[in-house]
């Protein structure tokens, strides 16, 4: 293929990827913690009901990537801060639904707007052409690690 190959764990893809998450989720969560008092299984689940509000809390576990103690422990303290609701199913209390309170709404809006500036900073300097380029190709790998996962399981 004419690529040379990887000799060390840094230069592998899943390597810098990795790498790319990590630093990403380290700077949000300093940010996040600063502006809004939110540890990162907070934010990260403040995020993802802006996007899906009222999520079954297994579900919402999956998106946010977090396992269930992390999430339960966290949804609690959201709870505690008056920035979630939890609604109750009617016939069975694991069918509860999480929702964003009036503040909850405010701050997922507040770090919206945080990450999409970040986003813009990563992506300063490049061309609408390779830009789009990047998200196609992303979005092909984010399905092959998709592969992955159902391989591995």
């Amino acid at each position: 293929m004419g690529v040379n190959r990887p000799r060390t764990t840094d230069q592998l893809l899943t390597g810098k990827l990795v790498l790319l998450g990590r630093l990403l989720t380290q700077s949000a969560s300093a940010i996040y913690r600063r502006k809004f008092g939110l540890g990162q299984e907070e934010w990260r689940i403040v995020a993802r009901l802006g996007s899906r509000e009222g999520l079954p809390l297994t579900q919402l576990g999956k998106r946010a990537g977090l396992r269930k103690s992390q999430i339960s422990r966290a949804v609690t303290q959201l709870i505690s801060k008056k920035l979630l609701s939890r609604s109750v199913g009617r016939d069975d209390a694991r069918q509860g639904r999480l929702h964003l309170t009036v503040r909850g709404r405010r701050i997922q809006q507040a770090i919206f707007r945080s990450a999409a500036k970040r986003s813009d900073f990563l992506a300063e300097g490049t061309s609408t052409t390779r830009l789009a380029r990047l998200h196609r190709e992303l979005d092909r790998l984010l399905e092959r690690a998709a592969e992955l996962l159902r391989q591995s399981e």
